[in-house]
């Protein structure tokens, strides 16, 4: 009970103490579940509020704030004000423009090359004060025809160019366009990194970040060491005269099996584990002997019957 206490009020004092937002915003705490409530002026602070509310962990975020202005605006003012501020940024408004407004809702329209240019577009207007939402109606168009393979490709690429994520323990899956991550990476920083740099790719529609969040292994060659023995279980080998070593992503097999097949098998079940760059074999057919105590007792030749 102290625990979820100390936990609202950190979360609480956090916001409060944000300059960017102006109102005051009441947090509620029900496990893993945050509710925030309170008024605030613009679309901007009670994203804000949300963004910092998340930085304390997994949690999940119920946001019941709601956007009051001390004046009341039109739509017509909301909609010019929105199109000054897309068209003060050349890079934007070039594609991306704002159609209309309705009760204070923005309803984005254009093309773009990238779903990224199009938050960048909702963050702009998103300032504005009277803006409550914004709704995208922007069809992604890239240069180019990109396949969901090719999409894959490149999140993987991008990810791997990135020095702060070890993408060899993130899977990514695309369809129709929509990127899919899954696996695992240190904290929200490098979660909310990955699914950024997905956003930012050519033909990316949407991304559906289902990264966890864990404590990662002093080694990742010790990681990916534990998901080749996990595999090799899950696949029957038989682990009880096998030892596995990675370093530097080269999977070492040693020991023995039952099998030639056994042998081939377990080559090709760790090579498929992610962040294997390869595998040296060196399992040999072993044979299964007799327990010790049978194995060491007299071996006598029976006599054959006498005959009198």
């Amino acid at each position: 009970m102290q625990e979820r206490a100390y936990l609202r009020e950190e979360i609480e004092n956090a916001i409060s103490l944000d300059p960017r937002i102006s109102g005051k915003i009441d947090v509620e705490l029900d496990g893993r579940r945050v509710r925030l409530s309170g008024a605030v002026t613009t679309l901007e602070e009670k994203e804000l509020a949300e963004e910092i509310a998340r930085e304390f962990g997994p949690v999940e975020v119920e946001n019941d704030i709601t956007i009051e202005s001390t004046r009341v605006i039109e739509d017509e003012g909301v909609l010019a004000s929105s199109r000054r501020k897309i068209a003060s940024n050349p890079e934007l408004a070039h594609d991306i423009g704002v159609d209309r407004v309705v009760n204070g809702v923005a309803y984005l329209r254009g093309h773009a090359s990238n779903l990224a240019r199009i938050l960048d577009a909702a963050e702009v207007v998103s300032e504005v004060p009277g803006v409550k939402d914004i709704v995208s109606e922007v069809e992604i168009s890239p240069d180019v025809v990109i396949t969901d393979e090719d999409l894959v490709s490149g999140v993987k690429q991008a990810l791997h160019a990135e020095p702060l994520i070890h993408e060899e323990f993130i899977e990514i899956v695309a369809k129709d366009g929509e990127a899919t991550l899954e696996g695992m990476v240190s904290d929200l920083n490098q979660k909310i990194l990955a699914g950024n740099i997905a956003e930012r790719l050519p033909g990316v529609v949407s991304v559906k970040n289902n990264l966890s969040i864990r404590e990662m292994p002093t080694s990742f060659d010790q990681a990916i060491e534990n998901e080749v023995i996990k595999a090799l279980e899950i696949n029957k080998i038989n682990m009880t005269g096998v030892r596995v070593n990675v370093l530097g992503g080269v999977a070492h097999l040693d020991g023995a099996v039952d099998t030639y097949k056994q042998r081939d098998r377990a080559r090709e079940i760790a090579e498929a584990v992610p962040g294997v760059r390869s595998v040296q074999n060196d399992l040999v057919i072993g044979f299964h002997t007799e327990p010790k105590a049978k194995r060491d007792a007299p071996h006598t030749i029976p006599r054959e019957p006498r005959i009198e």
